[in-house]
């Protein structure tokens, strides 16, 4: 019996230690939830202070952006393009009635002979340093370009006592007056001389115009503003 109440006299005692430990120990939890909600409030806050930062930051490149644009907008709005001026508009033109077509040469340039054989006909232009020719292949027609030119090089492999007449340099095909046509600078031996010749094909007829003589260089541009005034009329 004393035993047993020495054991139930203590009892209390050890529960009030044991509340005040568990007292100390509830303070320190407390605290620690404390300071994860502070943690948790100050990591909100600066996220959403970055968030509105950032924000701020790319309406400002936006609005940068668009003052930009309407700048080079009314740069170009404001920029008065300069009038292309046509070369070829106080050029002398030839018509050709009977083959249908038409055009300009240059202002050293002079029609000087009408040409009838095989080919058809080759009109002559005469001038100082350069001539032209435009010669039509008229009696035969001839599926393609590519088997006109067949023929033509097959000729000018042994045009000169056996050997080649002309010397290819460079092929480009391109358009003229909305037909296909073939290009060639090329250098005539037997002439010693540069050569721009333009075949141009047309429903099995081919139609050539050559300029020769002076810069290769000059020539090809002297060339190209001729034949961008080439065209048919039939």
């Amino acid at each position: 019996m004393e035993q047993t109440n020495k054991v139930q006299s203590q009892t209390p005692n050890q529960q009030q230690s044991c509340c005040s430990l568990g007292s100390a120990g509830c303070g320190k939890t407390w605290l620690v939830v404390l300071m994860i909600i502070a943690a948790f409030v100050a990591g909100g806050a600066i996220y959403a202070w970055q968030q509105k930062a950032i924000g701020s930051i790319l309406q400002d490149l936006q609005t940068q952006i668009t003052n930009l644009q309407n700048q080079v907008m009314k740069k170009e709005t404001s920029v008065t393009t300069n009038p292309t001026i046509d070369e070829t508009a106080n050029w002398q033109t030839y018509k050709n009635d009977k083959y249908g077509y038409e055009i300009k040469y240059l202002p050293t340039l002079a029609p000087i002979a009408l040409q009838q054989g095989q080919p058809d006909t080759t009109t002559v232009f005469s001038g100082n340093a350069i001539s032209a020719k435009i010669t039509v292949w008229a009696n035969k027609k001839y599926s393609s370009l590519k088997e006109f030119l067949d023929y033509v090089d097959n000729i000018q492999k042994t045009a000169h006592e056996g050997d080649p007449s002309v010397q290819v340099n460079k092929q480009t095909n391109i358009t003229v007056a909305g037909y296909e046509a073939v290009q060639r600078n090329q250098f005539l031996i037997v002439a010693g001389m540069p050569n721009i010749a333009t075949y141009i094909f047309k429903d099995g007829t081919v139609f050539l115009v050559s300029l020769e003589g002076g810069l290769a260089e000059y020539n090809g541009d002297a060339s190209n503003k001729m034949l961008s005034t080439f065209k048919f009329t039939n």
